[in-house]
């Protein structure tokens, strides 16, 4: 589930250009985290009866000073899985992005052709025909499409609330004539406290929606959380703690 979230959350940001560029919201603010933030990882525990699993790591998740990511290391059983670097240019809109494996070595990259008036930004097509199309609305991501020789096959969106943070991503895959949607809930300082994922296929609810809470927080002095606990229909499912670094 979270690599999912990662590499829709996080999916991709900016662009590039010479000609004036529209206003961009940093990447921070769209995820909930406040002020100079330089890295910030994420480890959990799952609860077994009458005690705790063994730390894992999920992610780590890097910014620059202006609060735009520049990476993000996928975790799987605490082993690096992958690592995605953004290649910004200097009003923080992407160039380029790689992904590298778990020795290191570069398995992807596409390179982004920018129209900054648009607001969108478009990778050359491989010699398989996929390409992506990413596109902005008021400097926030809105919508990621996966093309195949030109016609797109998925496409994610976001929607965001008056305070910039994403409250809806919906995922499409048109070929399959499926739908994911996930609507997150927020307190007063921002913080997650509600998911509900609904599955679609065919126009129709595929699944029960899948409904968790987020409690117990424990926030450090930045006001950003740096513990939570996470409860599904069953009661406790997992305990996360997030290290967060800063400028």
């Amino acid at each position: 589930m979270y690599r999912i979230i990662i590499l829709t959350l996080f999916f991709i940001w900016g662009c590039g250009s010479n000609i004036e560029y529209p206003e961009r919201i940093p990447d921070i603010i769209s995820v909930g985290l406040k002020n100079e933030v330089k890295s910030s990882s994420i480890s959990n525990f799952y609860i077994y009866p009458d005690t705790l699993s063994t730390p894992q790591m999920i992610s780590i998740h890097e910014y620059n000073r202006d609060g735009f990511q520049t990476s993000i290391k996928n975790f799987v059983n605490s082993e690096m899985e992958f690592l995605m670097n953004f290649e910004l240019d200097e009003n923080n809109y992407i160039q380029a992005y790689v992904i590298y494996d778990e020795k290191n070595e570069e398995i992807d990259r596409q390179q982004f052709d920018a129209n900054y008036q648009k607001e969108q930004c478009l990778s050359p097509e491989s010699n398989d025909g996929k390409s992506k199309r990413i596109q902005f609305e008021k400097g926030r991501l809105h919508s990621v499409e996966n093309l195949r020789n030109g016609n797109v096959s998925k496409l994610t969106t976001h929607s965001y609330n008056e305070e910039g943070l994403i409250v809806k991503t919906t995922t499409e895959w048109l070929l399959k004539n499926k739908k994911r949607e996930q609507v997150s809930s927020h307190n007063k300082e921002g913080f997650i406290i509600k998911t509900e994922t609904i599955s679609y296929e065919d126009g129709e609810r595929s699944d029960p929606s899948i409904i968790l809470k987020f409690k117990d927080f424990e926030v450090d002095e930045q006001g950003n959380w740096i513990k939570r606990t996470i409860y599904d229909d069953d009661g406790v499912l997992r305990i996360e703690q997030r290290k967060i670094v800063y400028y």
